[in-house]
Formats: structure tokens, sequence, C-alpha cells
């Protein structure tokens, strides 16, 4: 019976899926799950629950992988006069917040030199995170 209910949510959630590939773009509110997907590789952001990143120990790893529940990220907005439900404009700041970890868990960037003088940059998953900057994006990725 729990099979059967299962597979029963896994084929609703694929309709709607379809349903929002056809149904074109759309606007972006505050509060929404999402999923970022990479253009090249065309797996998503995936943030590990138990694994802590290499630049910030107390900070979570990012990677790419297929997709799964650990790739939901929540758009909140970076400053409290935003509400949720409210549509996100170009050009505005807002946090990734990961669906799994909850409460102020956000994606974040860190940056640092190595012993070679060498800039090393890491995307992990912070408390708390740093703004990201929503612009357009459009180039044709081979």
């Amino acid at each position: 019976a729990q099979l059967k209910t299962l597979e029963e949510r896994a084929r609703h959630e694929a309709e709607q899926n379809v349903e929002r590939m056809q149904g074109g773009v759309r606007p972006l509110a505050y509060g929404e799950v999402v999923q970022l997907q990479h253009l090249r590789t065309k797996r998503f952001l995936r943030v590990y629950t138990k694994k802590h990143a290499n630049l910030q120990k107390t900070s979570r790893t990012v990677d790419l992988h297929v997709g799964s529940s650990n790739s939901w990220l929540r758009m909140n907005p970076l400053f409290k006069h935003k509400a949720q439900g409210v549509q996100i404009n170009l050009g505005e700041q807002l946090l990734f917040e990961s669906v799994k970890l909850g409460n102020n868990w956000s994606l974040n960037w860190a940056c640092c030199r190595n012993i070679a003088k060498d800039q090393i940059r890491e995307v992990n998953c912070a408390k708390p995170g740093r703004g990201f900057y929503v612009e357009l994006y459009s180039r044709s990725v081979a």
C-alpha cells in the first residue's frame, strides 16, 4: 500500500513537472522551492547535510548531482522588508535556503589563498549564508 502511494506521488510530480515546463516563463516569488541546474552538465546543486565544507568547517558541502530532495532550495529575501509570496525582480539579492537543513542554512561562498598564494573559491551551505543577485543569463552552451 505504501509503495503504491509513493508511485502515485511520483507520477503526479512528473505530470506537474511536464505542465510547468510546457507553461513557459513565469515570474518567481519569495518562498518558492527551486533546483539550480548547471547548464553544461545538466546536474543540480546538492547540499550534503552531514559533510562539512573544505574551506569552512562550520559549513556544509555543496556539489553537482543528478537531483534529489537535497537539491531543493527555497528562495528567501535577503532583507526583511520583502515578504514571502512577493515577486522577485531582476537585480534583487536573495538567499537560497536549503529545504533539507531548514532555518538559516543558505548557499554561501567562501574565498581564501593557499600556500602558493592562489585564490581558492568555494560554494557551500552556511549559517548564515550570503545573498546572491538575480540576473538574466542567456548564452548557448555546447
